[in-house]
This record gives C-alpha cells, structure tokens and sequence, in this order.
C-alpha cells in the first residue's frame, strides 16, 4: 500500500497515478480531506501520534486501528482511494504482516526491529549501564561498537531531554518503519535516537555483555563529553552530541570547524 502511495512522487505529471502536492515520504491511511469529509483511501504526507481512526488494514481485510497513526489531513495528501481499494481487493492476506504491540521505547523497537538481541543489550560495555537509563553516566570509554552506539544514543536522548525534558514514549510507525511523531516534539526525537541505536547495531557481535567495568578506560579530557560538548540537531529531530573545540554543527550537521 505504500509502496504504491510512493509512485505519486517517483512518475512524471503524464503518469496516471502522479500528485502534485506529494512529498518524499507518502503513506497509504483511510481518512478524510482537509475539510473533514470524503472519507477515503488517501496517500498521505504526514502521520499523528494518536491512532483514533480505524485508518489501517489488519488481516482479515478490514480496517483496524490496532499498530497504526491516524493520518494528519492538515498536510498534503493525494485521493487516490479507487486505486489503493484495488490494491486491497487483490491482496494475499495471509502475507501481510501480523499486526504487533505498538512501539513506544526502545525496549519494544528492539523486539521489534532486532528480536535477536532483545534483552542483551540492558548491562553491556562501559556506556550501556542501568538497562538503557540515559541519566547513568557512563563508566569510560566504548569498548566496542555496539557499546559507542550506546553512547551515542545516550548523548542523543540527554540532548533531547535538555529541549523536552525527561525521556518520554514516542509512537514508531511498524508498517512505514519510521518515527511518525511530528518533528519538533519530545516524541519525534526520542524515537529517532532510538531508531539511529537500532540501526547501528543490527547486525553487530554481542561481544561484552556484563563487562568488568573497572577495566573502562577513563575518557579524559578533549572529547566532546565535558563542558566543551554541545548539542547539535538536525531536521529530522535527532540530536548529535560533539566537541566543539573540534567540530562546529553547521545546518543540523557535525562538521570540522570552518567547514560550514
């Protein structure tokens, strides 16, 4: 369904199924227009953080609410509702995948996006302490990669939580596999320090898990983790923690000093 909402934006203004308002990310949901009629199957520009509207489809081809976000009919959207019932009507059920428990922490984005390391990642390395707490501060220096993009995550919330305060759930969309808070709110960037984690550390060797933290090596001076740190965020809403005695934030991006 969304693979076919993003064919408004990849076709010239010829094609058939092309939108003139589309944006970079379109999503399939059924809702209404912008005036709050014409209730329909619409490719949208944005997601809600409530899921209010039966805006989705489970698997037995009707419209659920269960693992979805309403749409946000005050952005872009492009009717495309004859086009997406056909799709639904010609779809195998039987494969779509099985709607899940919504995805509001990390503990419940790591089960969902790599099951396989769910519950060994709580007390890991020098940075990993207190089960993902962001507030423990870390015991030295990353020992390994999994353990830096623990630090980093954590460096990423507590920037987060210096503009929105406290480390707060966030709704992360299963079906478009993305944050669907609005950017600019404590959600939306909560959820895309979770989703950096995640997707760095798909895939990598669990390797210290339950390490001897007095063998951590202290970080020192230089690097970014005392008084010379500063916050920097991009678009999206992701926060980056740097060293700006080394490196300036030019436009949401880290870069060498002088560079922006």
């Amino acid at each position: 369904m969304d693979q076919l909402c993003s064919r408004t934006i990849n076709f010239t203004p010829e094609d058939d199924f092309y939108c003139a308002v589309a944006t970079p990310v379109m999503v399939a949901r059924y809702g209404f227009n912008a005036n709050g009629v014409n209730e329909g199957w619409k490719c949208y520009s944005a997601v809600l953080e409530t899921n209010n509207q039966q805006s989705c489809i489970n698997r037995g081809g009707d419209r659920t609410k269960v693992g979805c976000t309403d749409p946000d009919i005050t952005k872009p959207y492009c009717n495309r509702n004859q086009d997406l019932a056909a799709k639904i009507a010609n779809l195998d059920l039987n494969n779509c995948p099985d709607v899940t428990e919504p995805v509001t922490n990390i503990f419940l984005l790591i089960d969902h996006a790599v099951p396989s390391m769910s519950g060994l990642m709580e007390e890991y390395g020098c940075a990993g302490l207190g089960k993902f707490d962001s507030t423990i501060k870390s015991a030295g220096k990353p020992v390994d990669f999994v353990d830096q993009a623990l630090n980093e995550r954590k460096h990423c919330l507590n920037c987060a939580s210096k503009v929105f305060g406290p480390y707060s759930s966030y709704t992360y969309d299963t079906l478009s596999n993305s944050c669907a808070n609005q950017i600019g709110t404590a959600g939306r960037s909560f959820c895309e320090c979770d989703v950096q984690f995640v997707s760095k550390v798909n895939g990598q060797p669990l390797l210290n898990q339950n390490y001897d933290t007095t063998k951590c090596s202290s970080f020192g001076d230089g690097n970014g983790n005392g008084s010379n740190g500063k916050c920097c965020q991009s678009s999206s809403g992701l926060f980056r923690w740097y060293n700006a005695y080394k490196l300036d934030c030019c436009a949401g991006t880290v870069m060498s000093i002088g560079s922006c």
